[in-house]
């Protein structure tokens, strides 16, 4: 009998289909009645994870992480654009739960800024003997060091969309927007093969031992013929 598919395959390289990048590829949660783990996408330090499917409801776990130079990132999931991807169509009716307070750290870097330290005169035209018949002004740029504090925000809550016929079972993969980043996971209908007859009526053998055989193998009975 032939092996069933793994449980779960997560991709070390990106597959493509219908144009679009998966990241996960995992059992359909409508045909198998379970939710395969892990299966969590991550965009640096922001991921998603699939939590539920069901006729009722796709549902996830979001942790969103923003930074920014000199000021606070406001990363509460309800400020977002969140969206769910199925069927070919966007739909942003999301509810929000179990929301965490954002999370702010900061950290002071040393970086190289250019600035102007002056303005210089130089020579726009020259006369065929050298000599400048034509002056302008430009800036003199200079490079220092500069200190700047950069300040990283992070928020976690639960997502969840209703179904409603959204996702079935010829569906082949789910999306889902948060802000900028896009995580998309593959739905696998998984064809379980019956396993063949070892005895056929009557008592004969199909393993080639014992009773007729089809390949002409050694088993004490007739040889098939074609």
């Amino acid at each position: 009998m032939r092996s069933l598919l793994p449980t779960l395959l997560i991709l070390v390289s990106a597959l493509t289909g219908c144009g679009r990048r998966l990241d996960v590829v995992m059992r359909h949660p409508l045909q198998v009645g379970v939710v395969d783990q892990p299966n969590t996408i991550y965009r640096g330090a922001r991921h998603a994870t699939l939590t539920r499917l069901d006729p009722e409801a796709v549902c996830f776990a979001v942790t969103h992480v923003q930074e920014l130079r000199d000021q606070v990132p406001d990363t509460r999931l309800g400020l977002q654009r969140i969206q769910l991807r199925a069927s070919g169509s966007w739909y942003p009716d999301s509810m929000i739960s179990n929301e965490t307070q954002p999370q702010v750290t900061s950290e002071i870097r040393n970086e190289q800024e250019r600035y102007v330290a002056g303005r210089e005169q130089y020579c726009e035209r020259r006369a065929t003997n050298g000599r400048c018949t034509r002056t302008g002004t430009r800036n003199i740029w200079r490079n220092r060091m500069v200190q700047r504090t950069y300040y990283t925000s992070s928020s976690s809550a639960d997502i969840c969309f209703p179904n409603a016929g959204r996702v079935v079972l010829n569906t082949d993969r789910v999306g889902l927007q948060v802000a900028q980043d896009r995580y998309y996971w593959g739905l696998e209908n998984i064809a379980v093969e019956v396993p063949q007859q070892q005895q056929t009526q009557g008592g004969e053998s199909t393993d080639g031992v014992g009773g007729e055989t089809s390949g002409g193998a050694p088993g004490g009975g007739e040889v098939a013929q074609p």
